[in-house]
């Protein structure tokens, strides 16, 4: 292992189309970068950024409009 890194773990909507383009349009427009993002198996999307901080600022809110 070379290095180790924080995620930000986020669901989406499933039954929605267009969740991911969203939440990675929020990211970029907040100037956060994706360096890595994959989903597991309990459909969680993992997503490695260059700024955790507020790219999890963005997910909470995302996840405040589920409410």
């Amino acid at each position: 292992m070379l290095a180790q890194r924080q995620v930000v773990v986020q669901r989406l909507r499933q039954d929605q189309p267009g969740q991911l383009g969203l939440f990675t349009g929020m990211l970029a427009e907040a100037g956060v970068n994706i360096e890595v993002l994959y989903s597991d198996h309990n459909n969680q999307l993992i997503v490695v950024v260059d700024d955790v901080e507020t790219a999890r600022r963005i997910s909470q809110a995302w996840m405040a409009t589920w409410d």
